[in-house]
């Protein structure tokens, strides 16, 4: 059975009005529909990347915080810098460092010294 009903809407995607046969309607044409749909499979990326990184974050942390002894990355991490930041504090010899083999190793206690 075909309806003739016509109502006058707004385009969710343009905001231009046209007149739609259904009540069920949001777009004034196929372009806009794609494009709209498009646009929520983008945004759902981006907000499930965005998830995935913040878990990630949480375990790193949770991780790291729990070691007495960390590596560069860690400490990274942790303090949320950079590592050319990190190894200026190790040059400026603000947090002490120890060298094992070709690893070095930070200390977790001279990174709470830090923010005494």
């Amino acid at each position: 059975m075909s309806s003739t009903i016509e109502t006058v809407r707004i385009c969710q995607e343009c905001s231009k009005r046209f007149t739609a046969r259904t009540t069920q309607t949001r777009f004034c044409c196929l372009k806009c529909n794609r494009r709209n749909y498009k646009k929520r499979v983008r945004q759902g990326k981006v907000e499930q990347s965005e998830k995935e990184t913040v878990e990630k974050r949480q375990i790193t942390k949770s991780d790291v915080s729990s070691k007495s002894y960390l590596s560069v990355r860690d400490a990274c991490s942790l303090l949320t810098i950079s590592r050319t930041t990190l190894w200026r504090l190790i040059g400026d010899r603000k947090i002490k460092s120890v060298k094992l083999g070709r690893r070095i190793v930070i200390s977790r206690s001279s990174i709470d010294k830090l923010f005494i």
